[in-house]
């Protein structure tokens, strides 16, 4: 299932979307962050370092297209996180403390001193600490759906009539562990920003054969739940990033760099050229 408003996403994108993302010219490499192997992709370019830092459930080359379309003024790499192949699949070592150790891994490694980031989803949580602890290490951040609170995402998702979870498997399971009650706090963030958020005014992902009981009260469910829960979200963003210049698509799906690739990357370099 993949929700609007989920930080998350497990579904194979080639069979959401038919094919692989068409990017392509990039060169593979591994790092180790505290002994586990991480993957990235470098698809060169010119300019300032840019990373790409992909949600849970989806590998780097999926932001091929998103890179290509950047590199003519970056530098531009993607980093698998840990529990996705070709990245490692450790048992353990899910916190949020470790997954930012291995962003600041991955630019030690590369002798990065400061970048530009762009984050999908979960990986939001991760610039934002980033952005608050180091922020001599940050030009700028983008958040790709990205802004959602987990505590809130939380709660209302125990009130849904279909009863869907934000993701399955061992490795959620881990990451649950703290997400489930992480609030997050984005008013340390100083660094020029963009976020670009999707809201869907109608539940995407109603079972076909669910009765027209539970069809109903699945859409208000999510016309009285979600949606005020992702305007909630923005306006505090918002409120506490004033610096930030904020960008909503209508009827537009978590994968939207995907979906609306090309809507995505002409919101990029507007924001890249503004703030020049």
């Amino acid at each position: 299932m993949t929700l609007a408003l989920r930080i998350t996403g497990t579904v194979p994108l080639t069979a959401v979307f038919g094919q692989a993302p068409s990017g392509s010219g990039y060169s593979e490499h591994f790092i180790e962050s505290r002994g586990v192997k991480l993957h990235s992709l470098d698809w060169g370019g010119q300019g300032e370092p840019l990373v790409i830092l992909t949600g849970f459930g989806t590998p780097a080359d999926t932001f091929g297209d998103l890179a290509v379309g950047l590199r003519d003024r970056f530098h531009v790499y993607a980093l698998t996180r840990r529990g996705m192949a070709p990245s490692a699949v450790p048992a353990s070592g899910y916190e949020l403390e470790m997954l930012v150790a291995d962003v600041i891994a991955f630019l030690d490694a590369k002798q990065l001193a400061r970048v530009h980031l762009v984050g999908h989803s979960i990986a939001g949580l991760e610039m934002t600490e980033i952005a608050s602890r180091w922020p001599e290490r940050v030009r700028s951040l983008v958040y790709l759906d990205a802004i959602a609170d987990p505590a809130s995402a939380h709660a209302v998702l125990q009130k849904d009539p279909l009863n869907q979870t934000p993701s399955t498997g061992a490795v959620w399971a881990e990451i649950n562990r703290w997400w489930s009650g992480h609030s997050v706090n984005f008013q340390r963030v100083k660094s020029p920003t963009l976020a670009i958020t999707a809201l869907e005014g109608r539940r995407p992902d109603i079972p076909p054969d669910a009765s027209a009981e539970l069809r109903s009260r699945a859409q208000e469910y999510w016309r009285t739940a979600i949606v005020p829960l992702k305007e909630r979200w923005i306006a505090t963003f918002q409120q506490q990033v004033p610096q930030a210049k904020m960008v909503t698509f209508e009827g537009a799906d978590h994968y939207f760099y995907l979906s609306r690739g090309a809507e995505t990357l002409t919101e990029m370099r507007r924001f890249y050229d503004s703030a020049r």
